[in-house]
């Protein structure tokens, strides 16, 4: 499970097990102003960088979010 939700948010309570993962852990910043994020185009560093959080494309996931990050959330979900 990952929870996608603040940090802040996931500290003070969270489901057993689940690990927290924002959207900065893998999108970059495209644009500060707009504060526009983009997938990192580089596979192999985003696989590195979410493999530290335990995730394996391998893996199933089951995110876990609030409704504020939720149009967020399911943007992301959209891409295969």
């Amino acid at each position: 499970m990952v929870d996608t939700r603040n940090a802040f948010m996931y500290a003070s309570s969270h489901i057993k097990g689940s690990v927290n993962l924002e959207s900065t852990d893998f999108l970059l910043l495209k644009n500060p102003k707009t504060k526009t994020r983009i997938f990192d185009p580089d596979l192999k560093q985003t696989i590195e960088r979410l493999a530290k959080k335990g995730l394996h494309p391998s893996k199933k996931v089951l995110l876990i979010s609030d409704t504020k990050n939720k149009k967020e959330l399911l943007e992301i979900c959209r891409v295969k």
